[in-house]
C-alpha cells in the first residue's frame, strides 16, 4: 500500500470510529428523551438484516453436513445482525437531530418507510439519486479517457467486480449484499453532516468541510498519482456526493450508490453473444425500473401531455 493510501485509510477509520462513538452516545440520548424513531430503526434494521442474509446464503458455499453448515449460518446470520444493529444505531442518533434541522433531507425516506410508495418526493428523489449515480460512473470513466482525448498514457479501469461474473447466484448476491451498504453509506453521512453543522454551526461551512474531507480521502486513495485527470474526477464525484447529500438527502443518496454500482462495478455489454450478457440485462431491468417508476411517480399522477398544443 502506498503511503498516500495508509494516509487516507488512517483518516477514514479516524472518522468512522468517531462518528459511531457519536452515534451511540446520540443514540442513547436521544431513547432516554424518547425522541427516537424506534418503529423506523426497527424496519430499516430488519431490511438490513434480511438483505444481508439473503445475499449471504446465496454466495456462500454449502456443505451437506450439519456440523459444519450450522456454524456457517450462525456466522453469517452474526455478521448480519451486526450490520442490522449498526444501521439501526446510526438511525436512532441521526433522526430526530435532522427531523429537528434539515427535514428536508428525510422527507421522501420517512415516507417510503411508512409505507407511502407513491409519494411525489419519493419519485423524485429516486430518480436524482439515478442521475447522480450515473454521473459518479461518468466521472470515474472520465478520468481514463481524459487522458487518452489529451494524447497521454491510456489507464485501465479497476472498477469491475470480477464477483459479478461468477454466475446469476453470485451477481444477485452481490446486489442484495450492496443494499445494507448503500444504506448505511447514506446513513453515516449523514451523521457525519449533522455532526459537523453541530460543530461549525452554519450549514454551509458544515457542507464545505465534508467536501473537503472527502475530496482528501478518495484524492489520496485514487489520485496519489498526481495525474490531473485523476484529480478531477475525485472533484467531480466528490462534488456530486455532498450536493447529493445536502440538497436532496437519503433516499437520493441510496439511489445514486444503487446506479452506481450497477452501471459501474457490473458488467456490461453491447455484445448479446456475450457470456455474460445477462449481467447487462439484469441492470438494464433495475435501472429503467427504478428510473421508469421515480419518473411516473414524481408526475404525481398528472398526464405527462396534457394537450394544451391541440387547445391552442
Amino acid at each position: 500500500m502506498s503511503p498516500q493510501r495508509r494516509v487516507a485509510a488512517a483518516i477514514a477509520v479516524l472518522v468512522i470510529l468517531s462518528v459511531i462513538i457519536a452515534a451511540v452516545f446520540l443514540a442513547r440520548r436521544n431513547l432516554r428523551q424518547g425522541r427516537s424513531d424506534r418503529k423506523g430503526a426497527f424496519k430499516i434494521s430488519i431490511f438490513v438484516f434480511l438483505m444481508g442474509l439473503a445475499g449471504n446464503l446465496l454466495i456462500a458455499d454449502h456443505i451437506p453436513d450439519l456440523t459444519k453448515e450450522i456454524p456457517l449460518l450462525f456466522k453469517m446470520a452474526g455478521y448480519s445482525l451486526l450490520g442490522a444493529v449498526m444501521i439501526g444505531l446510526i438511525y436512532l442518533a441521526l433522526e430526530p437531530y435532522v427531523r429537528r434541522r434539515w427535514p428536508s433531507l428525510i422527507i421522501s425516506w420517512n415516507r417510503l418507510l411508512v409505507g407511502d410508495w407513491r409519494d411525489p418526493l419519493v419519485g423524485r428523489d429516486i430518480l436524482v439519486g439515478g442521475m447522480l449515480g450515473l454521473g459518479h460512473t461518468v466521472g470515474v470513466y472520465l478520468t481514463v479517457l481524459l487522458p487518452i482525448w489529451t494524447g497521454g498514457r491510456a489507464v485501465p479501469n479497476p472498477g469491475l467486480k470480477i464477483s459479478y461474473l461468477e454466475g446469476t447466484r453470485h451477481l444477485w448476491a452481490n446486489f442484495l449484499l450492496f443494499l445494507p451498504f448503500a444504506v448505511f453509506a447514506a446513513f453515516f453521512l449523514l451523521l457525519l453532516l449533522i455532526l459537523l453543522v453541530t460543530i461549525f454551526r452554519k450549514q454551509w461551512l458544515a457542507t464545505a468541510v465534508l467536501w473537503i474531507l472527502l475530496f482528501s480521502v478518495t484524492g489520496l486513495t485514487f489520485g496519489g498519482g498526481g495525474r490531473w485527470a485523476d484529480l478531477l474526477g475525485v472533484a467531480l464525484i466528490t462534488t456530486i456526493a455532498v450536493v447529493g447529500l445536502a440538497r436532496f438527502g437519503l433516499l437520493a443518496m441510496i439511489s445514486r450508490a444503487v446506479f452506481f454500482e450497477l452501471s459501474f462495478l457490473n458488467a456490461i455489454t453491447d455484445d448479446f453473444s456475450s457470456w455474460y450478457f445477462g449481467n447487462t440485462i439484469f441492470a438494464v431491468v433495475v435501472l429503467f425500473g427504478l428510473a421508469i417508476y421515480g419518473f411516473y411517480t414524481s408526475l404525481a399522477g398528472q398526464p405527462l401531455l396534457k394537450g394544451k398544443l391541440l387547445e391552442d
